[in-house]
C-alpha cells in the first residue's frame, strides 16, 4: 500500500473513531439529561397538585381539585390519572377511586415524594408519583399522579431521535469536510517523500543531474537539501571517475597499439621459424591483445558518450538499410552456426532521426550478443513497427538463445555487467547500446525467460516529428 493511501485511511479512521465516540458520549449525556428533565417535570406536576389539594382543603372547595385534575389530563396526554385521598378517606375525583383501591397503604404511609412503577389491570405500565398534601405543617391527605410509561418513553425517544439525527448530520459534515482536508494534508506530507523516492530511482538509474525541490516541512526540506548535496558529491565523483577512465584508456591505447604492431611484425618476419607450439602461444597472445583492444575502445566510447564528447550527425535514417548492412556483415557467422535470420520491416516504415554510424553500432552489439548466446540451428529476427501516437519506431531484436535470468535482467544494461551464463565479452556492449539509444531520446528494455531466448526492444523518434 502506498504511503499516501495508508496515511489517508489511517487519518480517516481516526476521525471516524473520534466522531463516533464523541457522538456516543453526547447521545448518552443527552439521554440522561432528557430522562432527568422528564422526571423533574413529572415531580413538579405532582407537587403542584399537592399544593392545589392543600388549598382546596383549606377553602373547602372540592371543585378546585377536580377542575385542576381535568385540566392536567387535557394539557398532558401522558397523565393517565390524578387522584387525591384526604385524611377522612374521601377520593377526589371520585371516578379515580379505582386507581387506589387495594393500595391505600401506599398512600397512608408516604411522608415524602415516592415513585412507583406497576401495571394496570389492562397491562398498561404506569409510573406513579405519590406526594403528601401538606401546608404550614398540616397534612390534608395524599396526592398521586400516574403517567403512561409507554407514552413518556415515546416522547423521550422522539426527542432522542431528533438529537441523533442532528448528531449524524454534524458527524457526516465533519467526515465530508475532513476527508478532503486529510487527502490534501496527506499529499502535502507524502509529496516530498515521493519526490525523494523518485530522486533515489533517478540516481539509481545513473541520472546524477536530478535535483529535488525542498519541502516547506522543515525536516523533509532538510532531508531534500542533504539528498541534493549527496547527489552533487556523487556527480563530482562520477565526473572524476569518467575523466580518469578516459585518460587511462587513452594512455593504454597507444602502448597497446605499439605492442600489437610489433607483434604483427615479429610474427610475419619469423613465420617459418615458429613451431606449432609457438604458433599456439602466439594465437592466445593475439586473442588477448584483440580482447584488451576491444575493451579499451568500448571503454573510451562509453566514456565519451556519457561525457557528451561523442559527435552525433543526426539525419533521416532508413532502418531497412541499416539492418541489411549489419546482417550482411554477420552473414558468415549466421552460416557457420546454421542460424536462420529474418527481418520484418514494413515498406512504409518512416525514417528515424539518428546517427547512422552509432545506430549501426547498436545493431552490431545486439546482433553480436544474439549470435554469441544462440546455439547452432537457432533463429534470430529483427522487426520494426511505427508507433504513431508516440511518434516513434519500435525495433525488436529476438533470439532463441539461453535467455537471461530475472536477476541479470535488472542489471543487464549496467557497466561491466553480463549474463552469468557466460564469461565472454567485457560487459560494456549493452551499456553502450543504452547510452546511444538514450542520447537519441529513445528507450530500451530487455525481456526474457531463462532458457527461452531474449528480446531487446528499443524506440527511436521518427524523423521530422521531433522537436
Amino acid at each position: 500500500m502506498k504511503t499516501r493511501a495508508f496515511f489517508t485511511i489511517f487519518a480517516i479512521t481516526i476521525i471516524f473513531l473520534i466522531t463516533l465516540s464523541t457522538s456516543i458520549v453526547l447521545f448518552s449525556l443527552e439521554k440522561h439529561m432528557i430522562s432527568e428533565e422528564i422526571e423533574n417535570s413529572q415531580a413538579d406536576t405532582a407537587r403542584l397538585l399537592a399544593n392545589i389539594c392543600s388549598e382546596a382543603m383549606l377553602t373547602r372547595d372540592d371543585f378546585l381539585v377536580i377542575n385542576h385534575v381535568n385540566t392536567m389530563k387535557l394539557i398532558n396526554p401522558e397523565i393517565l390519572y390524578s387522584v387525591f385521598l384526604d385524611t377522612k378517606g374521601r377520593v377526589l375525583p371520585l371516578e379515580n377511586r379505582k386507581f387506589i383501591e387495594g393500595r391505600e397503604k401506599d398512600f397512608t404511609e408516604t411522608g415524602k415524594l415516592k415513585v412507583k412503577q406497576y401495571n394496570l389491570d389492562a397491562g398498561t405500565p404506569v409510573t406513579e408519583y405519590i406526594l403528601p398534601a401538606v401546608k404550614d405543617g398540616r397534612s390534608f391527605g395524599t396526592c398521586a399522579v400516574g403517567y403512561s410509561t409507554g407514552l413518556v418513553q415515546k416522547r423521550m425517544f422522539g426527542r432522542l431521535r431528533r438529537i441523533l439525527t442532528g448528531i449524524f448530520i454534524v458527524s457526516f459534515c465533519i467526515l465530508i469536510t475532513g476527508i478532503p482536508l486529510v487527502v490534501i494534508f496527506a499529499g502535502t506530507f507524502t509529496g516530498p517523500v515521493k519526490r525523494l523516492l523518485k530522486g533515489a530511482v533517478e540516481i539509481g538509474n545513473g541520472n546524477l543531474e536530478h535535483t529535488i525541490v525542498p519541502s516547506r516541512i522543515y525536516e523533509l526540506g532538510k532531508l531534500a537539501d542533504e539528498f541534493n548535496n549527496m547527489t552533487e558529491k556523487l556527480r563530482v565523483l562520477d565526473e572524476m571517475k569518467s575523466s580518469f577512465v578516459l585518460n587511462v584508456s587513452h594512455e593504454l591505447r597507444s602502448p597497446l597499439t605499439y605492442i600489437n604492431n610489433y607483434f604483427d611484425l615479429y610474427t610475419r618476419e619469423n613465420k617459418e621459424a615458429l613451431s606449432e607450439k609457438h604458433r599456439e602461444y602466439f594465437a592466445i597472445i593475439r586473442q588477448n591483445i584483440e580482447r584488451l583492444s576491444a575493451f579499451i575502445n568500448q571503454t573510451l566510447d562509453l566514456a565519451k558518450l556519457q561525457a557528451g564528447m561523442m559527435p552525433f550527425e543526426m539525419k533521416n535514417t532508413n532502418l531497412y538499410i541499416i539492418v541489411s548492412e549489419v546482417a550482411d556483415f554477420c552473414k558468415m557467422e549466421f552460416k557457420r552456426k546454421n542460424i536462420t535470420f529474418s527481418s520484418d520491416i514494413p515498406e512504409d516504415l518512416p525514417d528515424v532521426n539518428a546517427d547512422e554510424t552509432l545506430l549501426k553500432q547498436v545493431f552490431m552489439n545486439l546482433l553480436g550478443n544474439a549470435l554469441k548466446f544462440t546455439p547452432d540451428n537457432g533463429r534470430i529476427s529483427v522487426s520494426c513497427r511505427h508507433l504513431k501516437q508516440k511518434k516513434s519506431v519500435e525495433t525488436t531484436v529476438e533470439d532463441t538463445g539461453k535467455g537471461i535470468s530475472r536477476k541479470d535482467l535488472m542489471v543487464i544494461f549496467d557497466r561491466f555487467q553480463q549474463s552469468k551464463t557466460t564469461d565472454k565479452g567485457t560487459g560494456l556492449g549493452l551499456s553502450i547500446v543504452k547510452s546511444i539509444i538514450e542520447q537519441h531520446n529513445g528507450s530500451i528494455r530487455a525481456e526474457s525467460v531463462e532458457g527461452s531466448g531474449a528480446r531487446f526492444i528499443f524506440t527511436l523518434p521518427v524523423y521530422g516529428e521531433t522537436k
